[in-house]
């Protein structure tokens, strides 16, 4: 087959929408249905319009198998399949790093849910003597045991490249869960020294901290599931 650019009249840089009209003012003239039309080149030009388009379609300036003189259009070809694969290649990191995050707030949420509550049910408990050693005990093992939970998922978070407007968001939840380290802290006194100012400095910092969660996580986890397309919650 001739050099189907030449067929259609238009350079090896045409755009896609420059063929079509290429091809709608030529398949005028040679339309069989037409006086003067010739069958031939009409098969012709249809053959070389749809392997110029197919050619564009996959990134390429000129038809696979190239012709004569086409060495600069395969070139260009290269570079834009070079080109496309990086950005498939960017496009899969970007949401690698976006699962890592959602599975980091995945985890967050689920600890969120309920310790606030078992909290405040060992505060309950201790409101009926503050200084028992074993009920101190008991609420010192169970603040210890979540602050390490939620110091793991800071961690996660920190460790995850959020992009964009997540960048701002996460880091808006990370503002909160400081805050709620900033209450293990002042439980952490009072286990250590019964301190009832610290007891009670803690649980109004998680009131705080907890308030501001409930704030910023919904909107952090809508704008990732619209970045993932899929739900983050789970």
């Amino acid at each position: 087959m001739k050099d189907p650019y030449q067929i259609l009249g238009v350079p090896r840089d045409a755009t896609a929408d420059q063929v079509r009209r290429a091809y709608r003012a030529r398949a005028l003239r040679l339309h069989p249905d037409r006086a003067g039309g010739d069958p031939g080149r009409m098969a012709e030009l249809n053959a070389a319009h749809d392997e110029i388009q197919a050619a564009l379609a996959r990134g390429e300036s000129s038809p696979r198998g190239g012709h004569a003189g086409s060495s600069h259009g395969r070139t260009r070809a290269a570079t834009a399949h070079r080109a496309a694969a990086a950005h498939r290649s960017a496009s899969e990191a970007d949401r690698a790093r976006l699962r890592a995050l959602a599975g980091a707030l995945r985890d967050m949420d689920r600890i969120l849910r309920t310790f606030p509550r078992r909290v405040e049910r060992a505060l309950e408990r201790l409101e009926g003597d503050p200084y028992d050693l074993d009920e101190a005990g008991r609420f010192s093992d169970l603040t210890g045991e979540l602050a390490g939970k939620l110091a793991t998922v800071t961690s996660k978070l920190g460790a995850c490249e959020a992009p964009g407007e997540l960048h701002a968001r996460v880091g808006h939840v990370e503002q909160g869960l400081r805050q709620l380290e900033d209450a293990f802290e002042s439980w952490g006194r009072y286990a250590r020294f019964l301190d009832l100012d610290a007891l009670v400095e803690g649980r109004e910092i998680l009131v705080a901290a907890m308030d501001w969660l409930d704030e910023v996580v919904p909107g952090t986890m809508a704008a990732l599931e619209q970045a993932l397309g899929q739900e983050v919650r789970g």
